[in-house]
């Protein structure tokens, strides 16, 4: 067969049959996933915030056998073995288990976009509370720890806010911030190839409902992030943005059903 039998390298909890979403929450759902290039790595954004991180080892005999267990609110759960997955710049290791390295959850609400660096040193993860993250998951691998992440910077809005009205819901004044959708590294070929640690491009939604393009400098190590460039592309909010192989066009989808498309320069 072209593809072998699917295999489980993360279990979510049992279900509780008095979980009703209001007294009692339902257990986490993943709502965001990202593999490294060479498929040793993966990151998983969890509906409340939560980011967890796998890799797979060299060790192993093959199969489904459980390696390790994870947190409190996956109790019971287990990380389970998986065959390798090549790529490019990659040895494959055969049959071999996954272990979880961390779980972290410093966003407030619902991860919804990470990405891994084209060198499968970083992770970057936004989520609804107006937050993006770089996180160096290499180190973490051989510290065995959390490590520290970095926060991308917002762009400061400053002729935006002065010329646009304040925005409101239900009568009250809100923050004049922006809310990061969805994010992608740029290619190590493409635009922003210079940069030390990599261009990540963000989507972002401005309180007042405008869609922006922000490009951002990631220093080496993830230790610093800069924005570079942002661009207003869309009058309606953006859901969705895709990079060419090339990065040299952007492209981003609305909440209107219009996808976008942007020369980088």
């Amino acid at each position: 067969p072209m593809y072998s039998p699917p295999t489980i390298i993360l279990r979510g909890p049992p279900p509780d049959p008095e979980a009703d979403g209001i007294r009692k929450p339902r257990k986490p759902e993943v709502y965001s996933l990202a593999m490294s290039p060479c498929g040793k790595k993966v990151a998983i954004g969890i509906d409340d915030g939560t980011f967890v991180f796998l890799h797979q080892t060299s060790e192993g005999t093959g199969g489904m056998a459980p390696i390790s267990k994870v947190g409190a609110d996956y109790a019971g759960q287990d990380a389970l073995a998986s065959s390798g997955v090549g790529g490019p710049g990659c040895t494959p290791t055969g049959a071999g288990g996954w272990v979880e390295v961390f779980r972290a959850q410093r966003h407030a609400r619902d991860l919804k976009s990470l990405c891994f660096s084209h060198d499968g040193e970083l992770v970057a993860t936004a989520a609804d509370d107006d937050v993006c993250l770089v996180w160096p998951v290499s180190h973490a691998i051989m510290s065995g720890g959390v490590p520290t992440s970095t926060a991308v910077p917002q762009p400061r809005f400053i002729l935006h806010n002065l010329v646009t009205p304040v925005p409101k819901r239900r009568g009250k004044p809100l923050p004049r911030t922006a809310a990061w959708r969805c994010i992608v590294f740029a290619p190590p070929d493409g635009s922003g190839a210079s940069i030390a640690g990599g261009v990540l491009y963000g989507a972002l939604n401005h309180a007042a409902g405008i869609g922006w393009l922000a490009r951002v400098g990631i220093s080496t190590g993830g230790k610093t992030a800069e924005v570079l460039k942002h661009v207003k592309v869309t009058p309606q909010r953006l859901t969705s943005i895709a990079l060419s192989g090339d990065g040299a066009i952007v492209a981003a989808g609305t909440n209107e059903g219009e996808v976008v498309l942007h020369q980088v320069t």
